[in-house]
């Protein structure tokens, strides 16, 4: 039996895609991602790739280079520490209307 633990994100855009998608860890890798995400990203109030992306919230004032730099490194992390990545996407309309 193994010890497995996820992190799952959703994002919506304005064309009309919804996504789900997610990282999967065994729990040894799980806390060194932890510690080495709170390390990366913690001065910035946690790591949430949109507002990275964005330079917003805890980015903001941020450099276009050290968006890039963090990642870079967010990319690095998930190299080392993920067993698998999950994504799922559908039409906005489908989740919000499963009828039809």
């Amino acid at each position: 039996m193994a010890a497995l633990e996820a992190y799952f994100d959703e994002s919506a855009r304005d064309a009309g895609v919804f996504s789900v998608a997610g990282y999967l860890f065994d729990a040894r890798a799980a806390r060194g991602y932890s510690v080495e995400a709170r390390r990366q990203f913690g001065p910035y109030g946690g790591f949430h790739m949109t507002d990275l992306l964005a330079r917003q919230e805890g980015y903001s004032g941020i450099t276009k280079t050290r968006r890039d730099e963090l990642v870079k490194a967010a990319v690095d992390l998930a190299n080392r520490y993920v067993m698998a990545g999950v994504t799922v996407s559908c039409w906005t309309q489908d989740v919000l209307n499963p009828e039809g």
